[in-house]
């Protein structure tokens, strides 16, 4: 377990320098060319830059969270978006339980190791 990469899988901020270097902070994506003549000549003017919105970040959030072996803490969802996570995803998360890939233990989601398997199914449903 990386500590540097452990924030992105928690959904945290950060900031990238350079060509092809990605940042997200404030709820904005960022990603610099990678072009790096173009970069070099023009560093500031060199990026993409996409707006995340709630509904989108929520199911970001979600598919960081659970790809995590130790899963979502129940009480994260709620506390960074005001609304608990079975009731934001409902029906996908009910289709998952039944199918016996989520489950919630300890105040956490996690997959179960069928779930990871058919976790992509998933997300695609929470994004």
């Amino acid at each position: 377990e990386s500590v540097h990469n452990k924030n992105y899988w928690q959904y945290g901020e950060y900031v990238g320098f350079g060509a092809g270097a990605c940042s997200f902070l404030s709820g904005v994506r960022r990603s610099n060319r990678r072009d790096l003549g173009r970069y070099l000549k023009t560093p500031a003017a060199c990026y993409d830059e996409e707006t995340i919105d709630r509904q989108k970040g929520m199911g970001e959030y979600c598919m960081l969270g659970l790809r995590l072996r130790a899963g979502m803490p129940a009480g994260s969802f709620e506390e960074r978006f005001g609304v608990p996570f079975h009731q934001v995803f409902e029906k996908p998360v009910q289709k998952a339980k039944e199918r016996g890939w989520l489950l919630e233990k300890d105040h956490q989601w996690m997959l179960t190791r069928q779930g990871i398997l058919f976790s992509n199914e998933l997300f695609a449903e929470l994004i």
